[in-house]
């Protein structure tokens, strides 16, 4: 299985992607682990597509306050291409198998990673594979799934800078 991630419109030089070429292939071949180690049945698509877009603090706040109804930034959003009752019926004769949208506000990912004394790479990687495991169906209502989630993330995000860093 190859997972693409799809950046903005396409274009890797576009300011709001701020995701260095370098890190794209370990990412995506550490979230194709990650999407089966949580969804084992999706292991012989050909081509899992994610779609990832980085937007300003005024757009991140206008989108959280139309789908969530929160007047104010967040670091990163998901919306999935499926329903949570609708995974049974992802079609299984799909080539590519779209998995949704993460929408990363970089301004507010920035801001974390100085709070927390992380590098910026870090934080990006981070929540770009939150964002994915929410497209994955996880979710961080109670403090049994928080736990879980913040596990698998960070446990992803190592081995995606770990593996970036082999290749560097």
């Amino acid at each position: 299985m190859n997972v693409e991630l799809q950046l903005g419109e396409g274009d890797p030089a576009d300011p709001r992607s701020p995701l260095p070429e370098a890190i794209r292939g370990p990412l995506a071949e550490i979230l194709g682990e990650m999407i089966v180690e949580i969804h084992p049945e999706l292991k012989g698509r050909d081509v899992i597509e994610i779609s990832l877009a980085f937007v300003t603090a005024d757009e991140m706040a206008e989108l959280n306050g139309r789908y969530r109804g929160i007047e104010e930034t967040t670091d990163v959003l998901s919306f999935s291409q499926w329903e949570d009752g609708e995974a049974a019926f992802r079609p299984p004769d799909w080539p590519v198998l779209p998995l949704g949208d993460v929408i990363v506000c970089d301004d507010v990912v920035r801001r974390g990673a100085e709070e927390r004394s992380l590098p910026i790479l870090q934080e990006r990687v981070l929540v770009i594979v939150h964002g994915v495991l929410h497209l994955l169906g996880l979710d961080h209502g109670c403090d049994e799934e928080e736990t879980l989630m913040w596990e698998i993330q960070e446990r992803y995000r190592d081995k995606a800078l770990a593996r970036f860093k082999e290749g560097a």
